[in-house]
Parts: C-alpha cells; sequence; structure tokens
C-alpha cells in the first residue's frame, strides 16, 4: 500500500511464529502518515498509535491516532496527528511511542515533531505551575530560543526606570518534572522535578544601560523543551537582584515548546 506523505521503508517486527507489526520506517514525523502491516492477527484489526509517557512511579499510555489493517497482509496508515509530541528522553523520565494491534503484537516507532518556541499564554493551568513573572524593577525578554540539546538560549533584562551599579544572578536550567500520586482528596497532583541541567552566573548592572543581555549555550545531551501529560521537560530563566534593604527581587520565564493536545487515556 502506497500513500502520499508516507514515511520510508525499514522492518520492525515481532517473532514470526506469532502476532507481529512491521513498520515500513523506524521513524515518523508529525503530520504525515505511518506505514506498515500486521500479521497473525484475523482481518480488520484495529491499529492504534500509542504515547507512552514513563516517570519513576509507573507509565501511562494514550492514543494518538488509530487505523484498521486492510487487505490479505494486514496494510494499514495512520495519520500522525501534526502536534504530535516528539520521542524524548531524560534521566528519569521517557516519552515514546509505539504501534500495536491485536494479539499484544507491538512494534516501537520514533516521533519526531518540530514547533516554535513560545511563553505560556493561556489561563492559569490547574494540574501544574509554569513560572512566569516580572520583578517590579525589571523583567527578562527572550530574543532567540533553541529548546533542545545543542541549542541555545538569548536575550536581555530590561529594567524599569532607573537602576542602581551592581550585580544580579540570572539561573537557567532545563528540569525534568513528573506527577506523583494523588495526595489529596481533590485530586490535586503534585510534581516532582530534579534538574538535567543548570547554569548561575553573575550580569554586572551599568546604570546608564536599560537592559542587561545574556547568551547561553545549552549542552547537547538535553532533551527539547515538551509539556505532557504526566512528565515535562523545561527550561526555564530566574533572574534575582538584592534591594537596598536586602530583600530579592526575582523575575522568571518558562519557555515552552511542545505542548500536548487533547487525547483519550487508554492505560493506567
Amino acid at each position: 500500500m502506497t500513500v502520499a506523505g508516507a514515511c520510508g521503508r525499514m522492518g520492525l517486527a515481532d517473532p514470526p511464529d506469532g502476532p507481529r507489526v512491521v513498520l515500513d520506517a523506524p521513524g515518523c514525523a508529525a503530520g504525515t502518515t505511518l506505514t506498515g502491516r500486521v500479521g497473525g492477527v484475523r482481518g480488520g484489526e484495529p491499529v492504534v498509535l500509542v504515547r507512552a509517557e514513563r516517570r519513576p512511579r509507573g507509565e501511562r499510555g494514550y492514543v494518538v491516532a488509530r487505523a484498521d489493517a486492510v487487505g490479505p497482509d494486514g496494510a494499514f496508515a495512520i495519520a500522525v496527528p501534526d502536534g504530535a509530541l516528539p520521542s524524548a528522553a531524560g534521566s528519569r523520565c521517557e516519552l515514546s511511542y509505539r504501534v500495536e494491534s491485536g494479539g499484544g503484537a507491538a512494534a516501537v516507532v520514533a516521533i519526531h515533531s518540530r514547533a516554535r518556541p513560545h511563553v505560556d499564554a493561556g489561563p492559569c493551568r490547574i494540574d501544574r505551575l509554569i513560572p512566569n513573572w516580572d520583578a517590579r524593577r525589571f523583567h527578562i525578554e527572550v530574543s532567540d530560543a533553541v529548546l533542545e540539546g545543542g541549542g541555545r538560549i538569548a536575550g536581555r533584562v530590561h529594567r524599569h526606570g532607573r537602576w542602581r551599579a551592581g550585580t544580579m544572578t540570572i539561573d537557567v536550567s532545563c528540569r525534568e518534572s513528573w506527577r506523583l500520586p494523588t495526595r489529596s482528596a481533590r485530586g490535586v497532583p503534585g510534581w516532582g522535578s530534579s534538574w538535567l541541567w543548570r547554569h548561575i552566573e553573575r550580569l554586572e548592572v551599568d546604570p546608564a544601560a536599560t537592559w542587561v543581555p545574556f547568551d547561553l549555550p545549552l549542552p547537547a545531551a538535553l532533551p527539547p523543551a515538551v509539556e505532557a501529560r504526566t512528565i515535562a521537560w523545561r527550561y526555564e530563566i530566574v533572574v534575582r537582584r538584592r534591594t537596598r534593604s536586602g530583600l530579592a527581587e526575582t523575575a522568571a520565564r518558562t519557555l515552552l515548546l511542545h505542548e500536548e493536545s487533547a487525547l483519550a487515556w487508554v492505560e493506567g
């Protein structure tokens, strides 16, 4: 079966003496078609693309797309959604995909995706806190961001009115986060987290300048920024400065890239 926009050809199969899924390629891009065939199962068997989110306390699967196997060879073509999250892994969490059919047959597939960096502009999220706020005397502006390993984050800290000479601290990090078991009667989720990478440095403040620039490269091994249902990788910028009274003023920006759309939960 040939489908326009389909991924290339390469097989990946279960043992030949039982149900098996064979893919035409080991990877596929969001917004294209994932093709393959199933064997060892009855005709018309549904085939589903499942996104698996693994975290320290378990794994959950979500149906991303589905299709029917047709013809004598059980051929299928799954339309991968444009907004499908990319396959990625950190130190304790992983986002992966598999194609499943009847009889327990499955094959792993890597999904690739593109998105534009942005700041969360939606209403307050009820299931997670994403730091974004301005300080009284300054705020953070981002001019360029490639939010994955080997990328960079560049921008400036812009003042509100006058500021005195001295230093401020910029703290840039890639944080891996995961949902914890429900701990309240109302079901409000908690989140665990750890740093995959963190960089802290001092910025010199010139009273005559209206802003202080920053430009930081990201280590090659970091995952892309992803907001999934139960796991996330976030790139956070926090700038702190002590006032004359000794209190700290803080501004924060969390840069987002890939965010999940509504999906159907299918596994515990």
